[in-house]
């Protein structure tokens, strides 16, 4: 090598090299590669794409379906191939946003779905660009502020639903399409329990609900869209049962409902939306048993409705004009019906299934003088029945599905008063292909799921012949997903949980272990043998020194506490806490350990859900005390599982009929358990939650009358409990999304990094020194998002060199990633990945590996892929493409074991499967000719080359086939910087150029 000539301009040029070519160096050397294949099944049976939730825009279709890639998401068809497309990817990554309730407000669709954020409105206008949320309203909340249905209801173009903040709980919002225009209609219930709203049904210009207030239990609601317009209707049973008001309909410019006034039973009532305009109707079934008016269907005039009659399992068709109820069909009107389902109407023909003791459950339709059943089609003559479903009307057609018991549950057609089978579409031995959610366009087609048998449970659409009736698209083709979750370090050792899939329910789910090759990867043991699964996608792993511990499914045994050293025989049960199948481990998984002992939440039949403890062994495996004595159990109650350790001292929440749940500690003994304070005095609960150890204290929210739920710790002298302030005044909870799921506050860099809202400026970040005696230590950073919405503060990641990671939408860039200091002049956004208000940060974990930030982003180009940060714009950039171009890698599960950092991903046909990132750089690939990072991981003509030499490493920038195996040019005597052009191989014009670990920064 020649001996280059070293001058001011070299020393310049050696800078440059260095500071712009470290980083890059570092990062783009490394190479993701997948382990192993683990679940290597092709096209499987179990992957299906589920199509469902569907609704008729006419033209087109939107549905939710699934694919490996992208989870469970918003897609439109019209029922071709090339028509059917996934309509946006909400939640990017293999979870999904789960869209569903779709209501239609003339050419847009309103719908629920959770892009990570938590669950809000969204609306579509069937394009991509057009499909928006409307308004960031829930935020992380769980239990009574989480609606387990949000009622999407359009009353005259306005929206009304139901949502939940931790503030009030699920109460009663509106919207008029727009963020400004979504607002909170009424409290009804102030406090975060919420009115359990439901039954929403719109009337004229007027909303009728079900609701509860405080001592009046579920009534009658309704509301003209402002806060004194929403008033109880009428207390129909006075006292805290309510008449729990339910299916609603509108009829004639009232509501009729089925209620129980506590006298009469559950029976017809009708509304006017006044208290004299609301009365029981009808008495149909007297004495102390109800008729349960349901599937009210109106038809020629009248309100026809369904109820239970006198004799047993017997059932009646009734109807009224809202003056007569008269019976119509069934058990009443002389015919043994038993059961009245899927009423439809056509322009002149009233169907349904119904069951009769003669023909069994089939087609039947209402007699032209509107009174009386008839049978329409008896596919199976005799008592089985044909068991119709999904019927739906085109015109006068009807298509459903039933079971002729020769080819299982398939599509049929009535037409013209007969039925026929359209098409066996698993015809497999007599297999169903179960079509279901059968939904019309405005072309005469209908769009629906079915098994065929080979492609899983997809999309289907028929024009009403057997060659018309076909498969639309395999949503979801590829290989199956081993889909390795909750991935944990076991001293070196990773371990997680997969599903191999080979053969249906015979293996599923079991625990795994890895040092990061294809030949150290394996199932440490199949722990329900020819079942679906001993593990689920949410159990995971907690270490104790040498062993980690996990929840785990037997037949045998239930639910119960399973532990691992790593290997397959040190992979064992313990105990069999809940006594043979019954369950000893709880749904929720919170753990503490201290030294080789983890600490746990269990249940078993003699003293309920108690804290317990192992060390790995039977006789070491024990409840701690029996806090609740006999079977009432302590832990659990309000959803409180919370346990934490400082030092040798664990912390729980636990409950007594005189104290509530309060927080507890115990040194591991019976006699060494004990309540720590009452923070909320009596029977009311303090509920503590988000445990944190900070400066060898425990840090924890907790709730009481006077504060509201806001952050507390443990005083180190005297241990008893203290407020460090009050962020949210007057009794206002400052600690917004507290629940035994949330994470607590973040230790950084020597402070505790956590979301709060002091009532002015939302749900924003805050820092604090933990001490009391200073309320100036503990202050809002930054008022990203200015205003009461909050700026979405989540992933809070302690990061070297001072700084902490976190992501944030400041309402203008969507969620980025942001980093801070611990001052507000130090809180910035890092770089804005996705330019526009989508964002880029997906709900993947965030790790911290030599010394940088490892993150999934969508950049908006390359879909979600890994990303890595060292706090500067310029060292945020995109680490590789695993799944090449748009489609995404859905990188998730970050893990740092040993030297490598692991995660899942898929490349687009293998599925999700374990990868690993190695902290040592690849001699190849440091950049290509297009100027961006090589992925192939050897040297070839497409790059600018690096090699290692005995004496250093070499950059060499040229280009092509001469630059395989030379040494030239980092740059030239015409000033080029790096890489520079080639020119006649090394000479005394090159500018050579020697990197290190230091510069290559892995």
């Amino acid at each position: 090598m020649s001996t280059s000539r070293f001058s001011s301009s070299y020393a310049s040029l050696l800078v440059v090299v260095a500071g712009s070519l470290s980083t890059a160096l570092g990062l783009h050397a490394q190479t993701a590669t997948r382990i192993a294949d683990i679940n290597t099944s092709l096209n499987p049976i179990g992957n299906n794409s589920n199509p469902s939730k569907f609704v008729s825009m006419g033209s087109y279709t939107l549905f939710q379906a699934s694919d490996p890639a992208h989870g469970t998401e918003l897609w439109r068809s019209d029922g071709t191939t090339a028509g059917t497309v996934m309509l946006k990817d909400i939640n990017p990554g293999p979870v999904g946003s789960n869209p569903a309730e779709f209501t239609i407000v003339g050419t847009k669709a309103y719908f629920i779905a959770n892009n990570g954020d938590g669950a809000d409105l969204w609306v579509t206008d069937g394009t991509s660009a057009g499909t928006q949320r409307v308004k960031a309203i829930t935020g992380a909340v769980e239990g009574t502020a989480a609606p387990e249905r949000w009622w999407i209801c359009n009353v005259n173009g306005t929206i009304f639903f139901v949502a939940g903040t931790n503030e009030t709980g699920a109460e009663l919002w509106k919207s008029d399409g727009t963020s400004a225009g979504t607002v909170l209609v009424k409290d009804i219930l102030p406090g975060s329990f919420g009115s359990n709203i439901k039954n929403l049904r719109a009337v004229g210009d007027k909303l009728f609900f079900s609701a509860s207030d405080t001592g009046l239990g579920n009534e009658l609601w309704v509301s003209d869209g402002t806060e004194a317009g929403t008033v109880q209707v009428k207390d129909i049973n006075p006292g805290d049962l309510g008449g729990e008001p339910q299916n609603l309909a509108a009829y004639n410019g009232k509501l009729y409902f089925a209620a129980d006034d506590g006298v009469t039973g559950n029976e017809l009532w009708v509304s006017d939306g006044t208290a004299a305009g609301t009365q029981r109707l009808a008495n149909i079934r007297t004495g102390i048993d109800s008729s349960n008016p349901k599937l009210f269907t109106q038809f020629q005039g009248w309100l026809y409705f369904v109820v239970d009659s006198p004799a047993a399992n017997a059932q009646s068709m009734y109807r009224t004009n809202g003056t007569l109820v008269q019976p119509a069909a069934g058990y009443d009107w002389g015919q043994q019906v038993t059961r009245f389902s899927e009423i439809v109407t056509t322009p002149t023909t009233m169907y349904f299934a119904a069951y009769t003791t003669s023909e069994g459950e089939e087609l039947f339709r209402l007699k032209s003088t509107g009174l009386g059943a008839e049978i329409a089609a008896n596919i199976i003559v005799g008592l089985a029945g044909s068991v119709p479903r999904y019927i739906t009307p085109v015109g006068e057609t009807l298509y459903f599905s039933a079971n002729d018991l020769a080819r299982g549950f398939e599509l049929y057609k009535f037409q013209n008063g007969s039925a026929v089978l359209l098409k066996d579409i698993n015809a497999v031995g007599g297999g169903s292909s179960y079509p279901k959610e059968i939904t019309p366009l405005s072309n005469g087609k209908v769009l629906f799921s079915a098994f065929d048998g080979v492609n899983g449970i997809e999309l289907w659409a028929s024009d009403g012949s057997t060659a018309g009736s076909v498969l639309v698209k395999d949503i979801n083709t590829g290989n199956g997903d081993s889909y390795p979750t909750n991935l944990t370090n076991l001293n070196g050792k990773l371990i997680f949980s997969a599903d191999n899939g080979l053969g249906q329910f015979l293996q599923g789910r079991e625990p795994y272990v890895s040092t990061g090759t294809s030949a150290s990867t394996q199932r440490l043991k199949d722990i329900n043998p020819d079942e679906a699964s001993g593990m689920g996608t949410g159990d995971f792993f907690v270490v104790a020194q040498t062993r980690a511990y996990f929840p785990a499914t037997t037949v045998a045994n239930g639910r119960e506490l399973w532990t691992t050293d790593g290997t397959p025989a040190g992979t064992v049960l313990p105990r069999d806490i809940g006594a043979t199948t019954s369950s000893g481990m709880t749904a929720a998984q919170n753990y503490a350990t201290v030294g080789d002992i983890v600490y746990f939440p269990a249940t078993d039949t003699l003293g309920g859900t108690e804290l317990w403890r192992s060390d790995g062994t039977n006789a070491g495996t024990f409840r701690v005390r029996d806090i609740n004595p006999g079977s009432t159990s302590s832990m659990g109650v309000l959803g409180n599982f919370s346990v934490a350790s400082v030092g040798s001292t664990v912390y729980f929440g636990a409950n007594t009929s005189t104290n509530g749940v309060e927080l507890y500690k115990t040194d591991g003994t019976s006699a060494g358990t004990s309540r720590i304070t009452d923070i909320a005095p009596g029977t009311a609960s303090s509920n503590p939650l988000q445990f944190t150890a900070f400066n060898n204290t425990l840090y924890f929210t907790a709730t009481n009358t006077a504060f509201g739920r806001e952050l507390y710790r443990i005083n180190p002298v005297g241990g008893a409990a203290q407020l460090v302030k009050d962020i949210g005044p007057g009794g206002l909870d400052g600690i917004v999304a507290a629940t035994t799921a949330a994470p607590g506050p973040v230790v950084s860099n020597g402070k505790l990094y956590f979301v709060a809202d002091d009532s002015v400026n939302g749900p924003e970040l805050w820092v604090s020194d933990g001490n009391p005696a200073n309320p100036g230590g503990t202050f809002m950073l930054a008022d990203i998002n200015p205003g009461l919405s909050g700026s979405r503060i989540s992933r809070i990641t302690a990061g070297p060199n001072g700084q902490t990671f976190f992501a944030a939408d400041n309402g203008a860039n969507g969620r980025e990633l942001w980093v801070t200091d611990g001052t507000d002049r130090g809180t910035r956004l890092v770089r804005d990945i996705n330019p526009g208000a989508e964002g880029s940060i997906t709900s993947s974990r965030w790790v911290i590996f030599n010394n940088r930030l490892y993150f999934a982003a969508d950049d908006g180009s390359f879909g979600v892929e890994l990303w890595t940060s060292d706090g500067t714009e310029g060292g945020t950039v995109r680490v590789t493409d695993i799944n090449p171009g748009r489609g995404s890698s859905n990188v998730t599960e970050l893990r740092v074991s040993g030297d490598k950092l692991y995660f899942t991903a898929t490349d687009g046909f293998t599925g999700q499967e374990l990868y690993v990132l190695s902290g040592r750089c690849s001699p190849a690939d440091i950049a290509t000719s297009a100027g961006t990072p090589g992925s192939d991981g050897i040297v070839n003509e497409g790059d600018f080359n690096a090699f290692f030499a005995a004496d250093g490493f070499f950059f060499q920038a040229a280009q092509g086939p001469a630059a395989i195996g030379s040494f030239i040019d980092i740059a030239d005597d015409s000033g080029n910087v790096p890489p520079g052009p080639e020119n006649s191989g090394v000479n005394e014009g090159d500018y050579n150029a020697f990197f290190n670990t230091f510069f290559l920064g892995c």
